[in-house]
């Protein structure tokens, strides 16, 4: 396992398809349109201008409507979606779970004991301490 370890740790981080987007930039007009929707919906409650953002909200929302789905969203509409493999994940990494259950519950006690054993020392350095302690209380001169 340590070795595993020391190759992801050289390989580095797992490299991304040159394809990829990130959410901010694949979803930006739905991101556009529930950002300006809301801002228009917290300046139509205020006193200044209230009318302005009460008449623009149906028009935004009927221009990303048109503009998401008809441009945007028919990109996205019918993908496929990936439940199955999310699935068959999970169901893996449960079954490692099930199969190396008892080796990482002996792993965690053995680490678990050797914390135990390394506070044990404390508790001998207390006694030899307070013995200390009252030594050198008796053999001081109070002149």
């Amino acid at each position: 396992m340590k070795w595993l370890e020391t190759m992801g740790e050289v390989t580095g981080p797992e490299q991304v398809s040159p394809h990829y987007e990130h959410f901010s930039f694949a979803r930006r007009h739905a991101l556009t349109f529930w950002a300006g929707f809301l801002l228009l919906r917290f300046v139509g409650t205020t006193e200044d201008i209230f009318m302005f953002a009460q008449s623009s909200t149906q028009a935004w929302v009927f221009l990303f409507s048109y503009m998401y789905f008809y441009t945007e969203g028919k990109k996205y509409f019918l993908m496929p979606m990936l439940t199955r493999f999310y699935s068959k994940i999970s169901i893996m990494e449960l079954m490692n779970l099930e199969t190396y259950y008892q080796e990482n519950v002996e792993a965690r006690c053995r680490n678990l004991m050797a914390l135990a054993k390394s506070q044990i020392e404390y508790k001998t350095v207390h006694n030899e301490y307070i013995s200390v302690r009252n030594n050198s209380l008796l053999s001081v001169n109070f002149m």
